[in-house]
């Protein structure tokens, strides 16, 4: 407990009023993990419906443990993890940046798109609903590393307006879409580079404003930037909207305070903490009120009900608590405490 606390950190300016802020309670007992984590999901990854495990996944092994769901809303490690690169063609390389999990192909399965920070290609892995893989497809990086940087972020969207998962990739400066089209099993590049600034590092997007189209938010050492397509259909970045945090590890969106907004965390590894950005009801990016919340070398963060009260909670992967690698369950209490 004395490690893990919330900090203050105020925000300013009338957005603060408008959007419900979100305090967090204690954080329960670590779990410990095997290895540091990537990314953390909440979801039936076993078949049994009556409860819901949690899947991490592990950069360099590279492996999908599953944690086992305890009664009274705890987890354990059982020792089930996945071999994320032997699931790969025979000699394939898999060092994993980043980490998704949604249904790619509609089928109301989860499945896994990674990131290998070798190639710079998005592997698609899709899901069998018992916590299996099987890989299914992969992007090709966007053009020759050498002639615009290594590849360092994606996020998925509908950026053709219709129903199908597309996804953005960025290298540090420009993003390239990957375009499904209707009743197609695969992604098409499209030709017109976005240019999103520079020392990018993490790519988020999604219907963020709550607008009915999806926009892009690049993250990097220029801090958090907003970029959305103008009436001609172009991407352009809008700095009415930005973040002062450079050094965001693996950020992440969520509705945290059930205003259908998304909101923004940034794990910050060397600060020890997780900051929290709401959308208010002007579509302004302010800090929560209640304050970052505390974790020692955070490198992630999920968001999922896990203790089934129908506020959202945070799973927070440290890289070092109490001498080891491990994930923390933050309950969000309600506002009367």
């Amino acid at each position: 407990a004395a490690l893990l606390s919330t900090a203050a950190c105020r925000g300013k300016g009338r957005g603060v009023r408008d959007a419900a802020p979100v305090p967090f309670a204690e954080a329960r007992e670590p779990i410990p993990l095997r290895a540091p984590a990537v990314a953390v999901f909440h979801g039936d990854f076993d078949g049994d419906t009556r409860q819901r495990e949690l899947l991490v996944i592990h950069p360099s092994e590279p492996w999908a443990e599953v944690l086992a769901n305890n009664l009274g809303g705890s987890f354990r490690s059982e020792g089930r993890t996945v071999d994320l690169r032997a699931l790969l063609p025979p000699g394939s390389t898999l060092v994993i940046r980043q980490a998704d999990l949604f249904d790619v192909d509609g089928d109301g399965e989860q499945d896994l798109a990674l990131l290998d920070d070798t190639t710079g290609r998005v592997l698609v892995l899709t899901g069998d609903g018992r916590g299996g893989f099987a890989f299914t497809h992969s992007l090709l990086p966007p053009w020759n590393a050498g002639e615009t940087g290594r590849v360092v972020g994606f996020c998925r969207g509908s950026f053709n307006r219709d129903l199908d998962a597309d996804f953005a990739v960025a290298t540090p400066t420009q993003a390239h879409l990957y375009l499904r089209a209707a009743g197609r099993p695969d992604w098409e590049r499209n030709r017109r580079a976005i240019d999103i600034g520079s020392g990018v590092e993490h790519l988020l997007g999604g219907d963020l404003l709550r607008q009915g189209v999806d926009v892009l938010v690049a993250v990097g050492s220029e801090g958090a930037s907003l970029i959305r397509r103008n009436a001609n259909g172009v991407f352009l970045r809008d700095d009415s909207h930005h973040i002062e945090i450079t050094d965001a590890a693996a950020p992440s969106v969520a509705d945290l305070n059930g205003d259908s907004f998304a909101d923004f965390l940034f794990p910050r590894t060397e600060r020890g903490q997780v900051a929290i950005w709401l959308t208010d009801v002007d579509r302004e990016w302010v800090a929560n009120d209640p304050g970052a919340v505390d974790v020692p070398f955070p490198t992630a963060v999920g968001v999922s009900d896990v203790t089934a009260d129908g506020l959202p909670d945070l799973l927070v992967a440290s890289s070092n608590i109490a001498g080891r690698p491990a994930v923390v369950v933050i309950p969000q209490r309600a506002e009367d405490g």
